[in-house]
C-alpha cells in the first residue's frame, strides 16, 4: 500500500463531487452560491474578498485529516476484513453529466455480508442495516471534531460518495470516519440510492447551465440565497445611485411580517432571517425598497471598510440584516 496522500485531482472548472454538498444547499461551510463563484474565479473572474466565504482557507481539522488519511484507511479496511487501494492517481469523470471527483481509496468487496455491529464501529445506513458487499467499492477518509452520530451527516460524505459512485459505476461506499473528541473509528456503508443520484443530477445539469450563461454572457445567473450571509455575499457589489426598487406582493407581505415579529420577543431568528434572505434576493444591488403599498421603506446598507489599527481590518461589505421602517402615515 502506498503512504503517500495524492490529494484533490479534480478542477474547479466543472462541478466535483466533494463539492456536492454545497450545490444541494446542506454544507453549512458553503453555499450554491459560493460553488457557482468558484468555478467562475477558476474560469478566471476576480471576486472581491465581500464576495467570497470568510475562510475558504482550508480549516485545520481538514489538513489532519488529509495528513492522516491512510491511516484511517487502513485501519478501516482491515475492520472489515477488506483490501483497500489507495494508490489512485487519476480523477473519475461521469459518462451522463458534467461530474468528476477524487477517490481516496477503492475497497474490494468479496460477497460477503456486513451487518451494523455498533460495538465495532460498523454501521450500515440507509434502508437496510445489512448489505452484500460484491465488487470494487468507494472509500472515503473523513475526520471530524463532531461527536459520533447513528448515520454520517450528508455533508460529511455521503453525498460526496453518491457522486463518486455515479462517477465510477461502483455499487456501495464506506466513509471511515474518526471522530477527535472520542478517537472513535466508524465504518460507515451505504449503497446506491437512485433518488440522491436523480437530485445530483438535476442540479449539476442546473449549475452547468449557469457556467454556460457566464461563458457566453460574461454574466452571472444566480441562486436564490440560502440564507442573509449568502444574500450578502451574493449581491455584494450594491449600487447606491439606483433608485428604490419597488417590492412584488410577497416581498411586501415578507417585510411586513418582519416588523411585526421583530417585536415578538419569543420569535425564532431563523423565522426572521427566512424572510430577510427572501427579501434581499429581490432587492438584489438595490440598497433600498418600499412596499407595494407604499407603507414601508426597507433599507440593506453597505458597512463601511474599517481600518486595522487597534483591530483587525476589513472590507466594504454589505450588512447581514435589514432596516425596516414605516413611510409617514402607515401604521402597524
Amino acid at each position: 500500500m502506498n503512504d503517500k496522500v495524492i490529494g484533490k485531482l479534480s478542477d474547479d472548472k466543472s462541478m466535483s463531487c466533494s463539492r456536492l454538498a454545497a450545490l444541494i444547499g446542506v454544507s453549512p461551510f458553503s453555499s450554491p452560491n459560493d460553488e457557482l463563484k468558484n468555478s467562475i474565479s477558476a474560469l478566471g473572474e476576480e471576486f472581491a474578498p465581500s464576495e467570497l466565504p470568510p475562510d475558504r482557507a482550508m480549516p485545520e481539522v481538514v489538513e489532519i485529516g488529509t495528513e492522516f488519511e491512510n491511516n484511517i484507511l487502513r485501519l478501516g479496511a482491515k475492520r472489515l476484513g477488506l483490501y483497500i487501494n489507495t494508490n489512485i492517481t487519476e480523477r473519475v469523470s461521469s459518462s451522463k453529466i458534467n461530474l468528476q471527483g477524487s477517490l481516496d481509496g477503492i475497497l474490494e468487496g468479496n460477497d460477503q455480508i456486513i451487518k451494523t455491529d455498533h460495538s465495532k464501529g460498523i454501521i450500515v445506513y440507509g434502508d437496510n442495516d445489512e448489505i452484500r458487499l460484491s465488487g470494487p467499492g468507494v472509500a472515503e477518509a473523513k475526520f471530524t471534531t463532531a461527536l459520533p452520530s447513528p448515520e454520517p451527516m450528508p455533508f460529511r460524505g455521503p453525498i460526496q460518495c453518491q457522486g463518486l459512485q455515479m462517477c465510477t459505476g461502483y455499487k456501495w461506499h464506506v466513509i471511515f470516519t474518526l471522530y477527535g473528541r472520542t478517537g472513535n473509528l466508524v465504518c460507515y456503508i451505504g449503497q446506491q440510492d437512485k433518488s440522491l443520484e436523480y437530485k445530483i443530477t438535476q442540479e449539476v445539469n442546473r449549475f452547468e447551465r449557469k457556467l454556460d450563461i457566464y461563458k457566453k454572457e460574461g454574466s452571472i445567473d444566480y441562486y436564490n440565497p440560502i440564507n442573509t450571509n449568502d444574500a450578502a455575499r451574493t449581491y455584494a457589489n450594491a449600487e447606491n445611485e439606483l433608485p428604490p426598487i419597488v417590492l412584488s406582493d410577497e416581498g411586501s407581505l415578507a417585510a411586513n411580517q418582519i416588523l411585526l415579529l421583530k417585536k415578538d420577543v419569543k420569535c425564532k431568528t431563523e423565522t426572521i432571517d427566512k424572510l430577510q434572505t427572501y427579501l434581499m434576493s429581490e432587492m438584489g444591488i438595490h440598497t433600498s425598497a418600499v412596499s407595494a403599498d407604499n407603507n414601508l421603506r426597507i433599507t440593506w446598507p453597505v458597512n463601511k471598510a474599517r481600518d486595522g489599527y487597534v483591530i483587525e481590518a476589513r472590507p466594504a461589505a454589505r450588512s447581514k440584516t435589514l432596516r425596516l421602517k414605516l413611510i409617514d402615515g402607515g401604521k402597524k
